[in-house]
């Protein structure tokens, strides 16, 4: 078990996960992605200082996606998202988050990690409260002109992650 950088080798698996409906549906971008959009989005994510992809390992196979965006260093503020492969075993999302927060809060010394979770996203709610994540706000965003979405923010502080995992 395990959590390792993203490589280029993985752009296949990882954009078939994204696009898999079970995933699509969840995501505040619901749009298929194609793969020069995906290959773009990789370039763009190495490029960046303020962006971690990692994949997460079990049993030495892919089982899903976490990431960091808005990363600040300096801060050690960032906004976190994540999915889990298609038709994974079932418990192996919050495996996967629990592991990612122990890097993010205990490896990378982060402060605070917040969230969006759709406020249709009934799992994606329980498991964020169920990991410490306190709801801050609901509000509605529109992504584009004719689709608003309404969302749940949500955040967590190292002391709350911390104070958790004793």
């Amino acid at each position: 078990m395990g959590l390792r950088e993203v490589m280029r080798d993985d752009l296949p698996l990882v954009l078939g996960w994204r696009n898999h409906p079970s995933v699509r549906h969840a995501m505040l971008s619901s749009e298929i992605i194609s793969y020069d959009e995906h290959l773009r989005w990789f370039e763009q994510t190495l490029a960046s200082e303020s962006s971690i992809h990692l994949i997460f390992e079990h049993d030495a196979e892919p089982q899903g996606v976490v990431y960091i965006h808005d990363w600040s260093g300096d801060s050690k503020i960032g906004k976190w998202g994540f999915y889990k492969r298609p038709y994974a075993k079932r418990g192996m999302g919050r495996i996967m988050c629990r592991e990612a927060l122990d890097y993010f809060f205990c490896e990378l010394g982060a402060q605070e990690i917040k969230a969006e979770v759709l406020i249709n996203n009934n799992r994606s709610l329980d498991l964020h409260l169920d990991l410490g994540f306190i709801p801050n706000e609901k509000v509605r965003q529109f992504l584009n002109a004719d689709r608003p979405v309404e969302i749940w923010r949500l955040s967590m502080f190292a002391n709350q992650w911390k104070d958790r995992a004793k």
